[in-house]
């Protein structure tokens, strides 16, 4: 109950962190917690389950035909306040060695539904840390997973507005020193329900943290985000290498309060990537409902507001 105050007193003042950042910025930046609403009890969604593909492991995606498209349509200025469209370009800054330029929703090297597929695999990878599949980097076992921890369901209806967050808070980081300066800058703008939490990894490649690699493909994405939410989960045992001490990520992974996750993506033109992974209570299917395309055609309703789109070179 007192760390669930802490994270909420947190998170009026926190920003992100990026667990594989150098130390180029103060102690007081690479410390904050993640933002974090106050937990309240709650309980599984009626008639909801994960949706647990084995992803976990996987390198290269194996599509289907029809998808769902999350690619997202906008993104956030601010807390709660949207705007349609990819941000401006000429108000992108050049810090951090990010290079000013266009922001890009989805790579032209990564399909629609690879893209479906990362959100997917996302939520996966996190299962796998609540399951015990991963563990600490050192081998020992999370006492919360001992204890038994029950999977998180994939809520499909929030990743393209969690991608419009991850967006905003690119922008806003590239606009203000780079690095994690963005992070939760929109946090909790997507529907929660029961309360939530936010982890963010920073941009990476492109040029984030003197790193040049273009983070543009399917296995790209997958060897970064498998890397900075290792990073996260080795929180419980003290290894995070740049922030000793840090514990919030991990709690946030390893909540019994959470039993659903979103996952937001977005692209600088020169393959920078910032990932986040959005935290809930339970599931509004009021707010936004599940998306599904399975058993349909290319053009139909895919039950959140969007079109199934055809997968060019399914296998």
């Amino acid at each position: 109950k007192v760390l669930r105050t802490m994270f909420a007193t947190v998170a009026v003042v926190s920003t992100a962190l990026s667990w594989e950042e150098p130390i180029l910025f103060d102690t007081t930046t690479l410390h904050h917690l993640p933002a974090m609403r106050a937990l309240l009890p709650t309980t599984q969604p009626n008639g909801t389950r994960s949706r647990r593909r084995r992803l976990g492991s996987a390198r290269g995606a194996r599509t289907a035909a029809v998808c769902v498209d999350h690619t997202a349509d906008g993104h956030f200025t601010s807390r709660g306040s949207h705007v349609a469209g990819a941000p401006d370009p000429k108000a992108a800054g050049h810090q951090n060695g990010v290079a000013a330029g266009s922001y890009i929703f989805r790579p032209p090297t990564i399909s629609v539904c690879e893209l479906e597929q990362l959100h997917s695999y996302c939520v996966d990878r996190i299962n796998m840390y609540r399951a015990g599949t991963l563990a600490f980097s050192d081998g020992t076992v999370d006492s919360n997973v001992a204890a038994g921890l029950s999977p998180l369901v994939e809520w499909s209806g929030n990743h393209r507005c969690s991608s419009r967050m991850a967006m905003g808070d690119l922008l806003f980081s590239n606009n203000n020193g780079g690095g994690c300066q963005g992070g939760h800058h929109t946090s909790f703008s997507c529907p929660t329900k029961g309360g939530g939490g936010q982890n963010t990894c920073c941009a990476r490649g492109g040029g984030a943290f003197n790193d040049a690699t273009p983070v543009v493909t399917f296995d790209a994405v997958v060897k970064y985000l498998d890397h900075c939410l290792q990073g996260m989960w080795d929180e419980g045992i003290g290894l995070h290498p740049y922030t000793p001490g840090m514990k919030g990520h991990w709690e946030t992974m390893r909540s019994p309060e959470h039993s659903a996750v979103s996952c937001g993506f977005a692209w600088t033109a020169s393959g920078a990537v910032w990932l986040s992974q959005d935290f809930s209570g339970a599931v509004d299917e009021s707010a936004a409902p599940q998306c599904s395309c399975a058993g349909k055609a290319a053009g139909d309703d895919d039950g959140c507001g969007g079109g199934c789109a055809g997968c060019a070179g399914a296998g």
